[in-house]
């Protein structure tokens, strides 16, 4: 996939294609919140509302860009 064809995904309306690409983000991408940057926030949201709500990767994207206090079990302190 090329930066221009991923820019055209982006700034195009048509949702699917954003979520087919968002989802290919979160399965490759090793900075996923740099990578999901390209997005608009209101299509950030969208996309983050139709993810896979169990998924830790998600839950922390959701804390961070929406403000959200979602509890990731493996990042918890653990006691002594």
């Amino acid at each position: 996939m090329t930066p221009q064809k991923i820019d055209a995904i982006v700034h195009s309306d048509d949702k699917r294609l954003k979520q087919k690409l968002f989802t290919k983000i979160m399965h490759n991408a090793t900075d996923k919140l740099a990578a999901v940057m390209i997005f608009k926030d209101e299509d950030i949201k969208e996309l983050l509302d139709a993810a896979d709500k169990t998924n830790d990767d998600i839950k922390l994207l959701r804390n961070i860009l929406l403000n959200e206090t979602n509890t990731i079990e493996r990042l918890r302190w653990k006691k002594r």
